[in-house]
C-alpha cells in the first residue's frame, strides 16, 4: 500500500514540473516575439543552462552599483596630473638615474685606477730591477769619448779600405797621460761602438772592458786630468750606464750646462751631482733624480 502511494506522488511531482517548465517556455516565446530584438532592460540578463533554454534574470536592486558623479560611459577618463607634474616627476627619475649611473661608472673607476696604480708600482720595481742587473753586467766597462779614429784608406780603385785600429794601444797611452799604470793585459776588450745617426762628425766611442778594478776605478777618478791637455779637449772617460743611467747622466750635465748645479759625475753606476751650496746627491734612477731637482728648486720639464 505504501509502495503505490509512493508512486501515486512521484507521479504527480514530475506532472507538475512538466507543466512548470511548458509554460516558462511559452512564456518565453511570447516574451521574445513581444520584445523582438529590443535588448533586455537594464539590471536583466540572459542565464543559459546545460540542457535548457535561456531564461532572463534580474539582478537586485542592493547589488546595482549607484551611477558615479560626472561619469558618463562613453567619455574616456579624465587625468589629474598636469604637464608641470609629468615634467616634476621626469626631472626626479632623471636625476635618479643619473645619479645611479655616475656612481657605478666611479666606483668602477675607482677600481681600475686602484688596478692601475698597483701595476704602475710594480713596473716601477722591476724595471729598477732589470736596470740594476744590466748595471750589474756593465760593472767592470768603461765608455772612452773624443780619441780620433784611423781614417779609411783609399786603394787603386778609388775605394775605401777599412784600417785596422789598435783601440787597446790607444787607452794605454791615455791611460799613460792621467798617470794610471794601464797595459795591454789588463784590458780585456775593447772596441768603438757605431754610431746612432751615421754622422761622421765626431770619432766614435770606445767601450772596453778593464779586469783589473782597482785601474778602472783610477782611469775614471784622474779622467779630470785631460783638461791639462788641449789636444786632449772633449775626450772623456767615464763608467758604462745603461740606457736609462745614461738619459740620467745627460740631463745632469745639462743642468751644469745651464748653471744650475756646480758639477758632475758618475761613480759606481751612480750619477753623482754638486748643487751650487756644496751638497752632494747621488741618483741611480729618473724618479730620483727629479727628486733632486725639485728639492733644489730648479724644476726643469720632466726629460
Amino acid at each position: 500500500m505504501s509502495s503505490e502511494n509512493n508512486s501515486l506522488e512521484l507521479s504527480a511531482k514530475r506532472h507538475r514540473e512538466g507543466s512548470f517548465l511548458d509554460s516558462a517556455d511559452s512564456s518565453m516565446q511570447n516574451s521574445d516575439s513581444s520584445r523582438g530584438s529590443n535588448p533586455l532592460p537594464p539590471g536583466v540578463y540572459p542565464s543559459t543552462s546545460a540542457g535548457l533554454p535561456s531564461l532572463p534574470y534580474v539582478m537586485h536592486p542592493q547589488y546595482m552599483s549607484s551611477p558615479v558623479p560626472g561619469f558618463h560611459p562613453s567619455t574616456a577618463p579624465q587625468s589629474s596630473i598636469s604637464d608641470l607634474d609629468i615634467q616634476r616627476i621626469a626631472a626626479v627619475l632623471k636625476g635618479q638615474i643619473v645619479s645611479e649611473v655616475y656612481n657605478a661608472f666611479q666606483q668602477h673607476f675607482d677600481e681600475m685606477k686602484a688596478t692601475i696604480d698597483t701595476l704602475s708600482a710594480q713596473n716601477k720595481v722591476l724595471t729598477q730591477k732589470v736596470d740594476d742587473l744590466e748595471m750589474y753586467s756593465r760593472r767592470s766597462c768603461i765608455r772612452i769619448t773624443g780619441i780620433p779614429e784611423e781614417k779609411p784608406q783609399v786603394d787603386q780603385d778609388g775605394k775605401e779600405v777599412k784600417v785596422d785600429e789598435n783601440t787597446t794601444g790607444k787607452i794605454v797611452e791615455l791611460a799613460r797621460l792621467i798617470d794610471v799604470s794601464v797595459t795591454e793585459d789588463d784590458i780585456e776588450v775593447s772596441h768603438r761602438i757605431n754610431r746612432k745617426d751615421g754622422s761622421r762628425d765626431r770619432p766614435r766611442q770606445i767601450i772596453t772592458r778593464i779586469k783589473n778594478n782597482v785601474k778602472r776605478h783610477a782611469l775614471i777618478s784622474n779622467s779630470y786630468k785631460l783638461a791639462k791637455f788641449p789636444a786632449k779637449k772633449g775626450t772623456y772617460i767615464c763608467q758604462e750606464l745603461t740606457k736609462a743611467r745614461s738619459k740620467v747622466a745627460y740631463e745632469a750635465r745639462q743642468l751644469v750646462r745651464e748653471k744650475k748645479i756646480k758639477s758632475t759625475g758618475v761613480w759606481d753606476g751612480k750619477i753623482l751631482m754638486t748643487d751650487l751650496r756644496g751638497g752632494k746627491h747621488a741618483v741611480q734612477s729618473l724618479d730620483e733624480f727629479l727628486d733632486v731637482v725639485r728639492s733644489l728648486g730648479i724644476g726643469n720639464d720632466t726629460p
